[in-house]
């Protein structure tokens, strides 16, 4: 509680965003690393044994992925501090056929991730399972794996009385050439539709589920 107590002025009244004091902090910590290190700058650029792909529209709405058609929602329109925001964007599945279409254009596999809505304590969001296939027709393609995400905000020390967060999920690996990425909620159990975020391809990072503080 004291170390709350210390560091709450850098903290919005939510304990999960950062005050416009808790900006500062950061930005004048990462000036003195850089001062430290006494870094020049290069604009030589190299070559990458492989290309990772992060395709996000939380921020700005932009998908450039092709999709089944699918709502694009909005929210957050307020004022936090630093101005008015431009508002959090997410896809709505709210059909057991909704998919989204991801090419891994190496010749190696790549990690795949989704990024999805969660709360907590609350589960307001589906339990959805997630299907990656070869094709449009889950009849027709052939399955490469199945993920069921639990939409729940894996909170260890609470700090706010409610958690909504961005959720990471590892998907499996997929090889070169296109995936389509199903989406089939379990209804029932909620009382918003599932909210993708975004989806990723990387040669490396984590093979189990993460989770951002961004709500």
């Amino acid at each position: 509680l004291k170390s709350i107590k210390d560091h709450s002025p850098v903290l919005c009244q939510d304990a999960n965003h950062f005050s416009p004091l808790g900006h500062f902090f950061i930005a004048s910590a990462l000036r003195r690393i850089l001062l430290s290190k006494n870094t020049t700058r290069s604009d030589r650029v190299g070559e990458f044994d492989s290309f990772d792909s992060c395709n996000s529209w939380y921020q700005g709405g932009d998908i450039r992925l092709e999709h089944s058609p699918m709502n694009m929602y909005q929210w957050g329109m307020n004022n936090n501090g630093m101005g008015l925001t431009d508002g959090k964007y997410a896809l709505e599945v709210e059909r057991t056929s909704s998919w989204i279409k991801v090419t891994n254009p190496n010749t190696e596999e790549l990690n795949l991730y989704v990024y999805s809505m969660a709360t907590s304590p609350k589960r307001h969001y589906p339990i959805t399972n997630v299907t990656i296939a070869t094709a449009v027709d889950l009849g027709s393609a052939t399955v490469e794996n199945r993920v069921q995400i639990i939409p729940d905000a894996n909170i260890s020390e609470r700090i706010a009385s409610s958690y909504h967060v961005i959720k990471g999920t590892y998907l499996g690996k997929v090889g070169q050439g296109d995936h389509f990425v199903h989406f089939q909620p379990i209804t029932g159990n909620s009382d918003r539709p599932f909210r993708v975020t975004g989806l990723a391809l990387s040669k490396y990072g984590e093979t189990s589920d993460m989770q951002g503080f961004f709500n």
